[in-house]
């Protein structure tokens, strides 16, 4: 969650992020689990954390990451 926090830049680009992140919802999932259907997740349209259940995707959306160890 600070991850995604810290990529929250207001005014920057389509969604309040850098223009190289290309996404087409305003709020993006996070790893962070809450049960076996919650998470939490960031909107980058408000600049705010929230949670909800992982079903509801109609504006969140996943970064596909890798660890710093992966090489």
């Amino acid at each position: 969650m600070d991850e995604l926090a810290g990529l929250y830049n207001k005014g920057a680009g389509d969604w309040n992020m850098t223009p190289l992140l290309k996404t087409s919802g305003w709020a993006v999932w996070s790893g962070e689990t809450e049960g076996s259907s919650g998470a939490w997740g960031f909107s980058f349209l408000g600049g705010h954390r929230f949670w909800n259940d992982r079903y509801y995707s109609r504006t969140a959306r996943a970064f596909a990451v890798r660890s710093r160890n992966d090489g």
